[in-house]
């Protein structure tokens, strides 16, 4: 998983000592997200623009998820599915059943099916470029 990978090498490189896991995982994907909002909010950063950049642009973010994020005017989801797996030493997940069956459905009354959502790409070194 380039994700994983990508995160692994920044925890080896910064955080020498701390083991990775997903807790590990999962707060370095906020700060991609996070770097990515402020940079689509512009230099010129006010709550309101932070707001309308996620409102915006946010559903396109890169990110670990294998699941579509729920930003929008009308939605502050997050993700918007999930699948249960297990990580090993080496921080590969593995799937219950050997495969990832992503279901996702929306905040309301909305069937859950099976997700044909594909993430976007980890950026190059990990370092988001949007504007």
């Amino acid at each position: 998983d380039e994700y994983v990978k990508q995160f692994q090498e920044i925890n080896t490189k910064y955080n020498a000592g701390t083991a990775f896991d997903d807790y590990v995982l999962q707060g370095m994907n906020v700060g991609l997200m996070t770097v990515q909002a402020l940079r689509a909010a512009g230099k010129n950063l006010t709550r309101k623009g932070l707001v309308r950049a996620m409102e915006t642009k946010g559903s396109t973010f890169a990110s670990v998820a294998y699941s579509p994020l729920g930003y929008s005017r009308t939605s502050n989801v997050g993700h918007t599915g999930y699948y249960m797996a297990v990580m090993d030493a080496n921080g590969d997940r593995k799937p219950f059943g050997g495969k990832v069956t992503l279901y996702t459905t929306d905040s309301g009354s909305g069937p859950v099916v099976v997700s044909t959502f594909k993430r976007p790409a980890m950026p190059a070194k990990g370092l988001p470029s949007n504007s």
